[in-house]
């Protein structure tokens, strides 16, 4: 064994305690500072805290309310993570707002998720592979991905989603894979993660719906049908985890499934949550069917950019790795490479074939996919060298040829980035807020040095060199793109205009709108004008009124009230370029 260098050393006096602190530090750095700086962005996170702020105004907290109706769509947990801290910081204030620290007090609960699962996914890989590198490189992978980057900082249902189910598969395996074969007859798994895997399953239930324990239960369904493994389901205490899982995740379902309430659109609980909001968004679509096999390739190289550069030369390692092994006779950390292949197989495979398709859908597929890109990278630093079979030129030059066209890609485009977590992907993208000549410094850069690297053989050089790259990448993207973009996706500026200039409660409307954030910054008060004869009877009310219109209908709206009211009109915010804030003087 070579002698250990000044660094080696220290790291090795670091310990996994100090791992974990280190990845706490990074998960603060990267998601906290100034998540309450920018707005909610519309519509994801404006509609559901102004569900859970409705939980406060109408003191129900068991029951989701939407404007004038129940909300049925999604669970209740994501909302009671919104409502404990709006409750602290307050928020029920028609007459001057939302308080001024909503969006940090909403958004913090999702952050700290994804820091939690950043510290369960290191703890599972360091034991299942042995390796304090492996590990810490899986949860670098993992949080500088841009795409779970942008949803941590954000109150999006996915993260609890994506965090629940990734902790509780981290803490399953955690809990029974054992290094050796021979072990297996007398080994007892590890109490506390088994009951934490239960627990987490449970609350990804009622974070996400069926897929809270449908997603954990297949991938370990499929790791035990390919390897064979069948013992392990002595050892999982189904009966009582059973009954834990059940006490926790199904009172709340049973509760709304009797719930006589109805939606905006007439529709109970069973109908719209069960029938429409799981199965017709597998089998027909909602919302519309997006993208073709390939839909999730092109989002996964941008989702985890610049990792996803290393896919080819990660599938080839691990290709070679299982080519003609048998996998029931496999110990220690094949299994759990297997276990993590078999995770990103399904979740890719399961979206792909769901009709309706997002682009954030994918994102449940980033921490096995993070692990799987670790598991190759941390030869950069294990080995004097790479292999025979890891120095194929091809392969290489294919991850090479990759990391270019990503990198060229968000460099002209960068909306690819936004497009990762937003709804309307043909909203305009700001570009007098440009940051393609940042991104095509920093790809090249980052390029350049990969290239030169391998070419030198300087394998810790190329490592350390990417690493650099994805930390500057993605503390730009947390601490500048994020908070100048969020004016074009946010009404909470619009909002403050608003609040600054009324005066008597002088109302405001939305203009044939429908994008959330008019009806949480106004907490409810809003009023929503869908046809133009109902614009004129709310401008016939003596003051001035307000009026939210989307830029491209100013002026048609304009042209149906005629003469009069266009030269009352004044906009008085336009900083957003999606929105305006119309001031209409009295007639």
């Amino acid at each position: 064994m070579s002698k250990l260098s000044w660094f080696e050393q220290r790291v090795e006096r670091w310990g996994a305690r100090g791992d974990m602190l280190l990845l706490v530090v990074l998960g603060v750095i990267l998601y906290l500072p100034g998540m309450g700086s920018v707005g909610l962005w519309d519509p994801w996170e404006t509609h559901y805290a102004e569900v859970a702020r409705e939980m406060l105004a109408r003191g129900d907290f068991l029951h989701p309310f939407w404007e004038s109706a129940y909300f049925f769509s999604k669970p209740i947990l994501s909302f009671w993570l919104m409502a404990l801290p709006m409750a602290i910081v307050g928020v029920n204030s028609p007459e001057q707002g939302v308080s001024q620290w909503v969006e940090l007090a909403v958004r913090l609960p999702f952050a700290m998720l994804a820091i939690m699962t950043m510290v369960l996914l290191y703890l599972a890989v360091a034991r299942c592979f042995k390796s304090r590198i492996i590990a810490v490189i899986a949860s670098l992978v993992m949080a500088t991905s841009p795409q779970f980057l942008f949803i941590a900082k954000q109150a999006m249902t996915d993260m609890p989603f994506v965090a629940l189910t990734t902790s509780a598969l981290a803490c399953f395996m955690s809990a029974v894979f054992v290094p050796e074969a021979g072990e297996k007859e007398h080994f007892q798994p590890r109490r506390g993660f088994l009951l934490a895997f239960y627990i987490f399953c449970a609350l990804a239930t009622l974070a996400k719906g069926l897929l809270g324990f449908a997603l954990p239960g297949a991938v370990i369904l499929l790791y035990l049908l390919i390897s064979g493994e069948w013992w392990m389901l002595k050892k999982l205490r189904i009966i009582k985890g059973g009954l834990l899982f059940l006490l926790m995740a199904a009172p709340w379902y049973l509760l709304m499934s009797f719930f006589p309430g109805k939606d905006d659109e007439g529709k109970n609980f069973v109908k719209r949550f069960f029938i429409h909001d799981h199965l017709n968004r597998l089998s027909r679509g909602v919302h519309g069917s997006r993208g073709t096999f390939s839909f999730y390739l092109d989002q996964l190289a941008f989702a985890a950019f610049p990792w996803s550069a290393f896919l080819p030369a990660t599938l080839h390692k691990i290709l070679n790795r299982f080519k003609g092994v048998n996998l029931s006779s496999q110990t220690g950390p094949p299994r759990a490479l297997l276990f993590f292949l078999l995770w990103f197989i399904l979740c890719f495979t399961l979206f792909t074939l769901s009709i309706t398709k997002f682009h954030h859908y994918i994102l449940p597929a980033l921490p096995p996919l993070a692990v799987l890109t670790s598991y190759y990278l941390s030869q950069f630093w294990q080995s004097s060298w790479l292999s025979r079979e890891n120095r194929n030129l091809l392969v290489m030059l294919l991850c090479l040829l990759l990391f270019i066209f990503v990198a060229r890609d968000i460099s002209m485009k960068p909306k690819h980035l936004l497009d990762l977590f937003v709804y309307n992907y043909q909203r305009p993208y700001p570009y007098h807020l440009d940051a393609r000549f940042f991104f095509s410094t920093l790809f090249t850069a980052a390029g350049a040095v990969i290239a030169v690297s391998y070419l030198f053989k300087w394998h810790r050089i190329l490592l350390m060199g990417t690493i650099v790259s994805a930390l500057i990448f993605s503390l730009f993207l947390s601490h500048y793109h994020f908070r100048v973009m969020s004016p074009n996706w946010s009404q909470r500026q619009i909002f403050n205009t608003y609040y600054q200039l009324r005066e008597n409660r002088e109302p405001i409307a939305a203009y044939l709108m429908n994008w959330r954030g008019e009806t949480f910054y106004s907490c409810n008060t809003v009023v929503q004008i869908k046809k133009v004869n109902k614009l004129k009877e709310f401008l016939s009310r003596k003051g001035r009124e307000f009026v939210i219109v989307e830029q491209r209908r100013y002026k048609k709206m304009l042209d149906r009230l005629g003469t009069d009211y266009r030269q009352k009109a004044k906009i008085v915010d336009k900083s957003s370029n999606k929105f305006f804030l119309v001031q209409i003087d009295g007639l």
